[in-house]
């Protein structure tokens, strides 16, 4: 399956079979897919905490208001947004992407001065966080059709409360709440509004003239069937 070909049949309204639990294997593949996630200097500022025993889920679904797919998906994942990857973490980071592509050490010091710079410039490391854990999150969620799973991501929660229940440091920050499991059917695409209705060319207001997009031609010189 192609990401586009997942983001299309990524569901909205989806309903699990709470029966058929996800083997570790596929669940370990899910996560490392969501970890690809870009984040900024590579510093992957965010942290999967996964729950499949019933009693954690339950709790997990008194936090979030009763929420019925946390009651019918086998697993949850709380997606969290670290504030100190670079105080933790840089120099392991640091180490892989010089062994993926020699650096100079004019390169090592000029990418430490960058992550100095850029961190200590964020008004708001858990919002920083956890803007970038979102996108982790996203990724999760298209990645889960290729693996023939659905995801459903919970919009009502206690934050405080689950933070207390699962012993979540201060310095992560709850950013997305996502069910994950078994689709019991195949629901139809929910429809989406016009990109008219939605983007804008150049500036605010000014009206998109580009098309849909929905069924681009091939580049020139190419059919479709090449």
């Amino acid at each position: 399956m192609t990401a586009a070909e997942a983001i299309q049949r990524r569901q909205s309204f989806v309903r699990f079979d709470p029966d058929r639990l996800v083997p570790d294997t596929v669940l370990a593949r899910l996560l490392h897919l969501a970890s690809r996630a870009h984040s900024p200097h590579h510093l992957q500022p965010w942290r999967f905490l996964v729950l499949r025993d019933r009693n954690n889920r339950n709790r997990l679904h008194r936090a979030a208001f009763h929420h019925p797919r946390l009651f019918e998906a086998p697993v949850a994942i709380l997606v969290l947004g670290y504030h100190h990857p670079h105080q933790s973490h840089w120099e392991a980071i640091r180490e892989q992407l010089a062994a993926a592509a020699p650096l100079s050490a004019e390169d090592l010091g000029r990418m430490n001065a960058e992550v100095r710079r850029d961190l200590a410039a964020e008004p708001d490391l858990g919002v920083w966080a956890c803007r970038h854990a979102q996108a982790a999150a996203t990724t999760l969620m298209i990645a889960a059709p290729e693996l023939g799973l659905a995801t459903a991501p919970i919009d009502r929660f206690d934050a405080t409360l689950i933070g207390q229940t699962f012993g979540i440091p201060n310095d992560h920050t709850l950013c997305a709440v996502i069910a994950l499991g078994y689709p019991i059917d195949d629901p139809p695409t929910p429809p989406c509004l016009p990109l008219a209705e939605l983007c804008f060319q150049e500036h605010f207001g000014q009206p998109w003239t580009l098309g849909e997009g929905d069924d681009p031609a091939p580049p020139e010189g190419r059919s479709s069937s090449d």
